[in-house]
C-alpha cells in the first residue's frame, strides 16, 4: 500500500532553537535544549471506521496514542553498532501497523523527543513527525489521512532532560504544525512494532498523608525491559524518585515532580528487576500513586524450549530465552542497561555481562 510522507514539526518562527540536534547519543552533551513535542489531532466521520492502515515514525524517539491507547513506541532502529553514530545516517525506519477502531472519531496524540540520549537512538539532525493512514469505512470506501498544518503542536516543557520530569512547568498552548522538508524518507521498518505488558505489582498504589515521606519497592518476577509509568491523583506538590536496578546495582534514577492529577510515561528503556519508589508529598492533601513498568519487546510468534534431566540447567535455558527477547529490542545488547553511553566501557561493561544469567528466574540470582 501507498502511503505519502509528509513531516511536521514545531514551527521554526516560535521555537528557533528547538528545530535541530545532534545525530547520536553520544554527543547528547552537546544538544542545545532537551525538547518534547506533543502532537494531536481529531477527526470526525459520518460513518464508522472498522480498519485504518497506518504509517508513521518519529525523530529521535516517539509515542503514538489512537483514541487512548498506545499504538506504538519507536522509531525501529537503523541497525548495525552504535559506533560510527557521530554521523548522519543514510536511512531511517517507519513502522506499519493496522488498527480497527470500529468508530466514527479517529483521536490522535503523538509525544515526540527531539534530541537522541542512549546508544541506540539516532537522528537525521532535526525533529520530526510523520503519520499517514488509509482508512477503511463500513461501506467499503477509503480516504487517506496525512499529517500536516491541519494538526496542533506544542512543546511540553515539563520533560525537562531524558529523566527528569518537572509538572510545575505547563506545557505552551497548541499551535498549528508546521509542514517540512522531508530529510527522512523512509523506508519500512521490516519488523513489526513492539507489543506492551503493564506490570503491576501488590504495592503499585501507594497512598501518601500530607507532607509524609514513603518509601516503596517493587519486585518483579523477573528482570524486564521497558519504561516507568506513574499515574497520580495529586491536590498538590507530590515529589517522585524512581531507582531502576536489575539486582542490587547502582540505580538508574528518573525524577518526576507533580502538582495535580497527572501521567508520566518515561523515554528512557529500562532494566528493571525492581524497582524503589522515594515519595515526598509536599502538599495538605493526600496523594495517591500508582507506580508501574511497561515491559516490552518485539512480538513473538514461535517459542521452543530445551528441556533436559536437569532442572537447574533447564531454569538457566528458559532464562536465555527471556534474555534474547528483551535484549534484541535495539541492535543486540548484553543487557537493556548497556544503552547508555557510558556503558561501553569499564566497570559498567563488566558488570552488565555478570548479570546476564540473572535476566529470567531471579532465584539464580541467589
Amino acid at each position: 500500500m501507498n502511503h505519502k510522507e509528509q513531516w511536521i514539526w514545531l514551527p521554526d518562527d516560535k521555537y528557533k532553537s528547538e528545530q535541530t540536534t545532534v545525530f547520536s547519543g553520544f554527543e547528547s552533551d552537546k544538544a542545545e535544549i532537551y525538547t518534547v513535542a506533543e502532537f494531536k489531532r481529531k477527526y470526525s466521520f459520518a460513518q464508522k471506521i472498522i480498519k485504518a492502515d497506518m504509517r508513521f515514525s518519529g525523530d529521535s524517539a516517539f509515542q503514538l496514542y489512537l483514541n487512548g491507547s498506545v499504538v506504538s513506541t519507536g522509531p525501529a532502529c537503523v541497525g548495525g553498532d552504535f559506533i560510527g553514530n557521530e554521523r548522519r545516517r543514510e536511512n531511517f525506519y517507519a513502522f506499519e501497523a493496522t488498527v480497527y477502531p470500529e468508530a466514527e472519531e479517529l483521536d490522535f496524540f503523538a509525544r515526540v523527543k527531539l534530541v537522541p540520549v542512549q546508544i541506540y537512538e539516532y537522528s537525521k539532525g532535526h525533529g520530526g513527525f510523520m503519520l499517514s493512514a488509509v482508512l477503511t469505512f463500513e461501506n467499503g470506501e477509503q480516504e487517506e489521512i496525512i499529517t500536516d498544518e491541519s494538526w496542533f503542536v506544542r512543546k511540553n516543557g515539563a520533560f525537562t532532560s531524558a529523566s527528569s520530569y518537572d509538572g510545575r512547568i505547563l506545557p505552551d498552548e497548541y499551535v498549528n504544525a508546521q509542514v517540512i522538508e522531508n530529510i527522512w524518507n523512509t523506508e519500512t521498518a521490516p519488523i513489526p512494532v513492539r507489543v506492551e505488558n503493564e506490570l503491576i505489582c501488590d504495592n503499585s498504589i501507594i497512598s501518601v498523608f500530607p507532607f509524609e515521606k514513603k518509601t516503596a519497592v517493587l519486585t518483579f518476577d523477573k528482570i524486564w525491559a521497558g519504561f516507568v509509568k506513574v499515574v497520580a491523583k495529586a491536590d498538590g506538590e507530590i515529589s517522585v524518585l524512581l531507582k531502576c536496578r536489575e539486582l542490587n546495582e547502582e540505580a538508574r534514577v528518573e525524577n518526576v515532580i507533580f502538582c495535580a492529577d497527572g501521567e508520566y510515561r518515561g523515554f528512557l528503556m529500562q532494566s528493571a528487576g525492581n524497582i524503589e519508589v522515594e515519595i515526598e508529598n509536599k502538599s495538605g492533601n493526600v496523594a495517591e500513586l500508582t507506580v508501574s513498568f511497561i515491559e516490552t519487546h518485539y512480538p513473538v510468534s514461535d517459542e521452543a524450549s530445551t528441556v533436559t534431566g536437569d532442572a537447574e540447567l533447564n531454569s538457566v535455558l528458559e532464562t536465555c530465552k527471556h534474555t534474547l527477547r528483551i535484549c534484541r529490542q535495539t541492535h543486540h545488547l548484553d543487557s537493556p542497561r548497556h544503552c547508555e553511553p557510558m556503558a561501553c566501557t569499564g566497570d559498567y561493561y563488566i558488570e552488565s555481562l555478570m548479570t546476564l544469567f540473572s535476566f529470567g528466574d531471579m532465584r539464580l540470582a541467589e
